[in-house]
């Protein structure tokens, strides 16, 4: 789908603005969808598919709304099916029996060949947002990339709530992953000091991390300064001598392997340490970890048996 079409991916209502060729577009069926339609002997349950059809070619959601079906849509319809169809209907007015929408529904994702998200799917779509979570700051464009993601891999779209936790929960991740490598370069005290000097409000009213994550507003004079001023900004903090790169490599392996990688809680790290070819340790501790817990944590791995016919 092409990215224009986009625009509409989750909504669970009709768009109020909803032009002719857009209708034209999502709402006219093809050989594959006629016969599916043509299945329903009733016309008004022959709209009811064609309707699902088209709304779930919009938005990659089922329509559940009980809001009024847009004129154009049913106009589009009537002659896409040679029908009368009632001006003014509801999703209520046309399904009397919730059996009969379901059946609807799952008429059009066969129709369409979209699929529900299965444990498989989700733990691709996972790695997806962890890796997109390099590049997109905000939780709302990770969830655009979700969506995007999902319409490209024949999925019906999940609900937003959903999708904003798996968004949330990668950029945690993410943020985890980079706050853990910079304290294991600078040390804690360097560390906390930088997030207080990201967290300074700035005359413009937003913070320095915003201002960072600010795009350049033009390719003109004034953005490019604005451009250099983040990189001094960065270099003075001492950024530039960072190598955080070991933060993603966990990621890679983890998805190279399938594995599942849950959500960390907030204030949490993970730590990885090679034991041994085709072994690594992962290790979730608090970010502020406190000289007292990792002698305590140091004195816990020295209790621990061993078999000494092992060699590295």
């Amino acid at each position: 789908m092409d990215a224009p079409l986009r625009q509409y991916l989750g909504w669970e209502r009709f768009p109020d603005d909803l032009t002719e060729p857009v209708v034209a577009h999502f709402f006219s069926l093809g050989e594959d969808e006629r016969r599916a339609v043509d299945r329903r002997r009733r016309p008004l349950n022959r709209l009811g598919v064609a309707l699902q059809i088209g709304f779930l070619r919009l938005t990659g959601t089922p329509l559940n709304s009980v809001e009024m079906i847009p004129p154009r849509v049913l106009a589009h319809l009537g002659v896409e099916l040679g029908i009368a169809t009632p001006r003014l209907a509801s999703i209520r007015a046309l399904y009397r029996r919730r059996r009969t929408q379901f059946e609807h529904q799952e008429a059009a994702k066969a129709a369409l060949g979209l699929n529900d998200l299965t444990e498989h799917g989700e733990r691709a779509l996972n790695g997806f947002l962890r890796r997109e979570a390099g590049d997109k700051f905000l939780v709302d464009d990770l969830e655009q990339a979700a969506r995007a993601w999902l319409g490209d891999h024949h999925y019906v779209q999940l609900p937003s709530r959903r999708l904003r936790s798996s968004a949330s929960a990668a950029r945690r991740r993410h943020d985890g992953g980079l706050m853990a490598g910079a304290v294991a370069a600078v040390g804690l005290e360097q560390a906390n000091a930088w997030l207080l000097e990201l967290s300074e409000t700035m005359a413009n009213g937003k913070t320095r991390l915003e201002w960072l994550r600010d795009s350049p507003a033009s390719r003109k004079t004034k953005g490019l300064a604005d451009h250099i001023a983040k990189i001094d900004f960065l270099k003075k903090l001492g950024a530039n001598k960072l190598d955080l790169g070991s933060s993603t490599g966990y990621e890679a392996e983890a998805e190279e392997n399938g594995e599942d990688l849950e959500p960390l809680p907030a204030g949490d790290v993970e730590h990885q340490f090679l034991v041994r070819p085709g072994r690594r340790l992962h290790l979730r501790l608090p970010y502020d970890l406190t000289e007292r817990e990792r002698e305590r944590l140091a004195q816990f791995v020295q209790s621990l048996p061993f078999h000494d016919g092992y060699s590295a």
